[in-house]
């Protein structure tokens, strides 16, 4: 049980909900707090009336560790996960909801809109500098370093989307194999991708069968619908190689091989055809 729902379930535990939570789901937002105070200052401390006003100089020495937003960012898909299954099921979390949303001043944020900001400002002050490049001439003292806050700043926001894909795509796959009957051992892999999924006939021996298929960076899964979004798992292949059958089942069938089989497919079109056949 996750810290939120333990808070959740014991009123008298409700302080986790911003501590122990925040540290376990969000460890490094007092960190990411204590560099933007000190700059925050040293920006208001900039004489705007001085030419010669440098903002990169100020902002150098912090950019750098603005790669604590990675781990901000990877925990951000869970926590609204949580949030969200806990918004439905717990009356007292709901509660929480409403008075956090009471305390945003006269704005009305939503504790997920205040959890995102973090994410956002990033990304803010990636376009501010560009901004502020773009009208700063390049003989200007703070034309330099701020060239390089703007390279800093955009490797960690790519730094930042990388990490959040990962996570997104690790859930993506841990749902797919929810939705399988019986799951499939050990779909969930550190280096496995999800990229497409759909239903495509699939040649037997007897007659062409349906069958709803997951394709992977590395393998195919597939197996019969069921009711719902369920599918039953038949089997898996390790993927080699793809052939197109121009002139088979009106052109819309192609060849997957793989380990330990391999087979012929059917799309219900020849755009859907080429469809998977890209991807494979």
């Amino acid at each position: 049980m996750s810290p939120l729902e333990d808070a959740v379930r014991d009123p008298k535990k409700s302080h986790i909900l911003k501590l122990e939570y925040i540290q376990t789901s969000f460890s490094v937002i007092r960190q990411i707090l204590n560099l933007s105070i000190p700059f925050l200052e040293d920006l208001r401390k900039i004489d705007p009336t001085d030419r010669n006003f440098c903002v990169g100089k100020v902002m150098k020495p912090i950019v750098p560790y603005y790669k604590l937003y990675k781990v901000y960012a990877g925990n951000h898909s869970k926590a609204m996960s949580t949030i969200e299954r806990c918004s439905t099921t717990k009356p007292k979390f709901q509660k929480f909801l409403q008075d956090v949303k009471k305390r945003s001043d006269s704005s009305g944020e939503t504790l997920n809109s205040l959890l995102i900001m973090p994410i956002q400002r990033l990304l803010r002050l990636k376009m501010l500098l560009e901004r502020l490049l773009k009208f700063t001439d390049e003989s200007h003292c703070d034309y330099n370093d701020l060239t390089s806050c703007l390279q800093a700043v955009q490797d960690v926001a790519n730094h930042v989307n990388h990490g959040v894909t990962e996570k997104e795509n690790r859930i993506k796959v841990w749902e797919i194999q929810q939705r399988m009957v019986p799951p499939p051992p050990d779909l969930v892999k550190p280096h496995r991708t999800f990229v497409r999924e759909g239903k495509l006939l699939k040649v037997c021996r007897r007659t062409d069968k349906a069958r709803h298929f997951f394709l992977f960076n590395d393998i195919l899964v597939y197996g019969p619908s069921l009711t719902g979004n369920l599918i039953n798992y038949s089997n898996s292949i390790a993927l080699r190689r793809v052939m197109d059958l121009k002139r088979q089942k009106g052109g819309c069938a192609f060849a997957v091989f793989g380990i330990p089989k391999s087979f012929v497919l059917i799309a219900s079109s020849r755009a859907e055809k080429r469809a998977w056949m890209d991807d494979l």
